[in-house]
């Protein structure tokens, strides 16, 4: 496969971990001020990423899932890549859920396609989060929402030296089946979740050592 082609002023933002000896990930993308940031400014990116995380989304996880790195990349003509190796356990006490169930958020953007929207599967929760065996507790969501509310607004309106990163989005690199001369970002105009009913992520799951 050929390598994507670069996209301007682009984020991507890779946080990955291990749940119960397999490994996952969210991938999200943002934008950022010109110019290009240094290795420098994504090293402490990538620390600040991790350090929200850990505040905001490790109280909603089983000690068997921990997050390990987080992997910062300008998708920029070019650009650098940090990687912020650290091992946080999750802090919810209670019986751990399948690995395949997940609490799914899902975003709003611009342009209409086939597919659904954008999403993001999160490793969250515990037995008592659970309503019934289908949905997530009203209390569990509201607590959720919050949490996620904090951690996107903390690393989407960040201002450090060498890098302003201002807004989330996604990034399209594909129109009707080909692919795109040049990628386009779209902003996110609303995010809407974490819905009340369980998601599954069977086929974002994989062995231990496959990325997820």
């Amino acid at each position: 496969m050929p390598p994507l082609p670069p996209v301007p002023n682009a984020l991507r933002i890779a946080i990955r971990g291990v749940a119960s000896g397999r490994n996952w990930a969210n991938v999200l993308h943002g934008s950022y001020v010109p110019p290009s940031p240094v290795p420098l400014a994504l090293d402490a990116y990538a620390g600040e990423v991790m350090a929200q995380w850990v505040l905001s989304l490790t109280p909603f996880q089983h000690p068997d899932i921990h997050v390990t790195e987080v992997e910062v990349t300008d998708l920029a003509s070019g650009g650098a890549q940090s990687v912020y190796p650290e091992d946080n356990a999750g802090t919810r006490a209670g019986d751990i859920i399948p690995a395949s169930a997940a609490a799914l958020m899902t975003y709003v953007i611009l342009e209409r396609y086939r597919g659904g929207h954008p999403r993001t599967y999160l490793l969250v929760g515990v037995q008592a989060d659970l309503d019934d065996a289908n949905s997530w507790s009203t209390d569990f969501v509201t607590a959720l929402n919050t949490a996620w509310t904090t951690f996107t607004g903390a690393i989407f309106d960040y201002s450090g030296v060498g890098l302003t990163v201002d807004t989330q989005g996604c990034v399209s690199y594909i129109d009707a089946h080909a692919r795109r001369a040049t990628p386009l970002y779209y902003e996110f105009l609303e995010a809407n979740g974490p819905e009340g009913e369980l998601a599954t992520i069977r086929r974002r799951v994989r062995r231990a050592g496959h990325k997820a």
